[in-house]
């Protein structure tokens, strides 16, 4: 027969104490200790003592043990961050496609609570923006890269450079914004006059043209294919995306700008320099770009357009 309830508990006891008794811990005070340890891990990183280890702290390594020697051409292992909306699943992709050897990118998805292009479901990713560098910081990325457009453009005068700073003060790596980096393309081809090609609803349309403008470049057209919700923005054609572009080209325009980085263009920035005879530049290209540079890397990407073309 088994034990009655009481008398179960009656040993559970004798057994409890006689391990404080022998200088043993319980099983709820061991749970609660490392609990402790770890919100005091926590809180010492936010104070900056207590963060992962820094790049001179590290194991020192061969990169070609690691990565293996056809990835191994550069004698540091560079590791670019990237923070993306939950539901873009293009720039893992075009950003694995460029990576030069020795390059690795760690993205983290942040928080959106519904997958609709408006301003305040774009500012959704910033509620619990903290925590997802935290968890961004255990792969010690290089550089970190707030890989939205449109996310970044809300508002005009430095919006982009306190998402920025933001990132950088809880993830512990210096950082930026796909915005940030489009602005830095530009002006880095000459271009003021642009040519836009989107895939945003209007009232996103508005806010980014804006942001740009205020920066002092010059949308002399925009076509979009107006599209509000984002899991379709991956599914364009990256065929479409060109006819859209070549359509909202100007001959006064001194470039074009693509702009989002769940808009597949990786195939068509060179064809369309080529036929346009002017600089592309698309949101992903210039967030790679700028991540790569910033890291001290200055690789020429084969298909990514006069920007990466060169050294």
């Amino acid at each position: 027969m088994g034990r009655s309830a009481g008398t179960r508990g009656v040993a559970g006891a004798r057994r409890r104490s006689q391990r404080e008794a022998d200088g043993g811990v319980c099983a709820s005070r061991v749970r609660r200790s490392r609990h402790e340890r770890r919100r005091g891990a926590l809180r010492r990183r936010r104070r900056g003592d207590g963060q992962t280890p820094r790049r001179d702290a590290r194991r020192r390594f061969s990169i070609a043990s690691v990565l293996g020697k056809d990835d191994a051409m550069t004698n540091d292992w560079k590791r670019m961050g990237v923070l993306i909306p939950p539901v873009n699943i293009t720039v893992e992709r075009e950003f694995n496609r460029w990576a030069p050897p020795g390059v690795t990118i760690h993205a983290q998805r942040m928080f959106r609570s519904r997958a609709v292009l408006s301003p305040d479901d774009l500012k959704d990713m910033l509620k619990f923006l903290d925590d997802d560098c935290h968890r961004l910081a255990f792969a010690r990325p290089d550089f970190v890269m707030y890989a939205c457009t449109s996310g970044s453009s809300l508002e005009t005068g430095g919006y982009d450079d306190r998402i920025s700073e933001r990132i950088a003060a809880e993830s512990g790596a210096p950082a930026s914004t796909t915005s940030t980096a489009v602005a830095a393309a530009l002006r880095r081809l000459g271009v003021k006059k642009m040519a836009v090609v989107t895939p945003y609803p209007t009232e996103i349309n508005e806010k980014e043209m804006a942001f740009f403008s205020d920066l002092g470049f010059d949308p002399v057209n925009l076509e979009s294919f107006l599209q509000g919700d984002s899991y379709e923005i991956p599914m364009i054609a990256q065929d479409e995306t060109r006819a859209l572009a070549e359509q909202a080209d100007r001959e006064d325009a001194d470039g074009v700008f693509i702009s989002c980085t769940n808009l597949a263009t990786a195939d068509i920035i060179e064809p369309l320099e080529r036929e346009l005879g002017k600089p592309v530049v698309t949101s992903n290209q210039a967030t790679f770009w700028m991540a790569l540079r910033k890291m001290g890397i200055d690789d020429a990407v084969p298909g990514c357009g006069q920007l990466l073309s060169t050294a």
